[in-house]
């Protein structure tokens, strides 16, 4: 703009000079004058004659204020009669016009440009190519999984006998673990990784399963009022237990309010003081349930989250043994028998690992295995370390039947000795007048553990096999998430919980064609696991 002023003052005696001796020609075709291009005739009423007074003059002068001229109007008779005379007639050219024509065409043009940005500019295709490979994986992906039925969804189709609920269980990944660790997802599609999106799909899923009861682990604190307001079309009540220490993520048990009573619920730590084994912040959470129809069939349904660290599985196989005392405490009927239970989580542990025995075979010898993987030695390991007879220590209170000790000597199932941050109950809280009988014979240090639950698991676990399943990816697909459902008979045709199918999961090979999770279609690094059970009561209500 400076320079442009400067131009300006130096043409000024030239435009002087200039108007002084074409004043009288110019006074007689100003009216009749055609403008010499389009974009002078569109700025006609913004010139101004450039005089001393003029505001041109001085260098702060803003170009853009300038006063009104009174517009030119155009005769083409007159244009037309003049210009047939001589053109010695025709008026010379204003150098005036001239300059404040090309003055107003390169501010013009300066005006259309776009401003330069120091900043990035948004993609405004990004939702588009969003969309698109959306779309892409979703035709790819959308038949990765299938419901299968088992015999039983016949029979109940036939007899109408019993209330049908599906049961979800779903490690969601917690948005802030995510953040925490983002080396883990460097390779991952970014688009994927924002909370928003993650929901989305996240719910999508759920939805689509449309469970009575829901499992989930890590789920955030902070998003669990959120998703219970997504899923209010399910109508279901929510139980949490975040882990302790200062974690801000836990379990949670989603059950429907209209469908089922809830009779009582406990959350487990499996955090105990001066105990090496269980000095991590894991947690369990416990929901007895019966359904509205039939007040008197009672199940329990428990989801827990159990270590990471895959060089640990004692501390595993130790949190597995406080769980089941505690599944014994708690399922344990009036009736001296065992009420149905469906066991569900991120258990971190792969099939047929030692704490997976003890689960599904109820025993396990351990003493003779490696300490800490729990793995059988190999032949050419000369030297290793055994875990040896004990596992947990005795003033815990819990026998190698997986039991606790005032179970076992008083049949009293109120109290415990495990610490617990929320003083529910403790051992200290017992009646003063209630025995032990420490003649019993304990079994404690054995090396060996039992329980006496009959787990099966949902999934077939077929390991080495073409079409091995997998739940997660940990360098490479393997299964480390579980629903276990239990009977307290082993006759199938008295069974009050029976399995009527289940959410398939993919093999390992279909597994590679999905690429890294979280993606666009999948909202987490867990796949979920659904099944459909029968539980025995009057209600004769439709899958």
């Amino acid at each position: 703009m400076q320079r442009i002023c400067q131009f300006v003052l130096k043409s000024e005696r030239y435009v002087q000079a200039s108007v002084t001796q074409t004043s009288a020609r110019r006074t007689k075709f100003s009216l009749k004058q055609v403008p010499a291009s389009p974009v002078a005739a569109a700025s006609l009423d913004k010139k101004q004659v450039l005089t001393k007074s003029s505001p041109l003059f001085h260098s702060s002068a803003d170009l853009t204020t300038t006063a009104s001229k009174p517009a030119l109007t155009t005769n083409s008779n007159n244009f037309c009669e003049k210009s047939s005379k001589n053109s010695s007639d025709l008026p010379v050219p204003d150098p005036f016009d001239t300059l404040f024509d090309a003055l107003e065409t390169r501010r013009v043009k300066k005006s259309q440009k776009k401003p330069k940005r120091h900043f990035s500019t948004p993609n405004l295709n990004l939702d588009m190519d969003t969309e698109r490979d959306f779309k892409r994986l979703e035709a790819k992906l959308s038949n990765l999984r299938q419901w299968e039925h088992t015999p039983a969804h016949e029979q109940y189709l036939k007899s109408q006998q019993g209330v049908p609920f599906t049961l979800c269980s779903y490690n969601i990944l917690a948005q802030n673990l995510l953040e925490a660790h983002p080396y883990l997802y460097q390779n991952h599609d970014s688009r994927a990784l924002p909370w928003n999106q993650r929901n989305e799909r996240l719910i999508q899923e759920i939805l689509t399963i449309n469970p009575q009861i829901l499992c989930l682990q890590e789920m955030q604190e902070s998003h669990l009022a959120m998703f219970e307001q997504q899923l209010s079309s399910l109508d279901l009540s929510v139980l949490y237990k975040k882990r302790t220490g200062f974690k801000d993520d836990g379990c949670a048990i989603f059950y429907n309010h209209k469908l089922f009573n809830l009779i009582e619920y406990h959350t487990i730590e499996y955090y105990q003081p001066n105990c090496q084994l269980l000095n991590r912040e894991n947690v369990a959470l416990v929901a007895k349930l019966s359904p509205k129809s039939d007040p008197n069939c009672t199940f329990v349904v428990a989801t827990t989250h159990l270590l990471y660290n895959p060089r640990r599985q004692d501390v595993r196989l130790a949190q597995v043994q406080v769980l089941l005392a505690e599944l014994d405490r708690i399922a344990f009927s009036q009736d001296s028998k065992y009420v149905p239970v469906i066991l569900t989580g991120d258990f971190n542990l792969q099939p047929y690992s030692a704490p997976y025995k003890l689960l599904t075979r109820g025993q396990l010898r351990y003493d003779q295995l490696m300490s800490r993987t729990l793995e059988k030695p190999r032949n050419n390991e000369q030297h290793y370390d055994c875990t040896g007879k004990q596992l947990l220590p005795k003033n815990l209170g819990i026998t190698d039947d997986c039991q606790h000790l005032h179970v076992v000597t008083t049949n009293e199932r109120n109290y415990t000795k495990l610490h617990h941050t929320e003083k529910i109950f403790s051992v200290d809280d017992m009646d003063s007048n209630a025995v032990v009988d420490l003649t019993q014979d304990v079994p404690f240090s054995t090396g060996e553990l039992r329980h006496k639950f009959n787990f099966n698991s949902v999934y077939e676990h077929k390991l080495g096999q073409a079409d091995q399943e997998a739940s997660t990816f940990q360098d490479q697909w393997i299964t480390v998430d579980y629903i276990f459902y239990s009977n307290e008979t082993s006759n199938r045709q008295d069974e009050t919980l029976k399995l009527l199918g289940r959410y398939k999961l993919p093999s390992v090979d279909r597994c590679a064609d999905m690429g890294m999770v979280p993606n666009l279609y999948f909202g987490s690094d867990h796949l979920s696991l659904a099944a459909k059970f029968l539980i025995k009561g009057d209600d004769k209500a439709k899958l």
